[in-house]
């Protein structure tokens, strides 16, 4: 699943049409998974690893990752995505109120 996301990551961008920050995204996205064995690897964990590529060495952007998932968006990033089905619910509650 990860060599597939990231053959498709930012196709349009010219710094991922290349091998050198493809195969940079693909490091960061597996050395996560490895860390974080009880996310491993959820699909768009590669649009923020890139856009972290896009701005900081893979060090950080690894660093930074796993902090963005682990302290500000927890519950994203996890196979049963419990705070996007939240977020949703309450997305859907507040439409019908203001879009009935």
């Amino acid at each position: 699943e990860i060599d597939k996301d990231v053959r498709r990551t930012f196709p349009g961008h010219r710094l991922f049409r290349t091998g050198p920050a493809l195969l940079a995204l693909r490091r960061v996205l597996v050395a996560y998974s490895v860390h974080n064995p009880r996310v491993g690897y959820c699909q768009s964990l590669n649009l923020l690893a890139a856009t972290l590529l896009l701005f900081v060495d893979e060090e950080d952007a690894f660093w930074l990752l796993e902090a963005l998932v682990a302290h500000t968006l927890p519950g994203y990033h996890t196979p049963a995505l419990p705070a996007c089905l939240a977020d949703q619910g309450v997305l859907g509650v507040l439409l019908a109120e203001r879009l009935p």
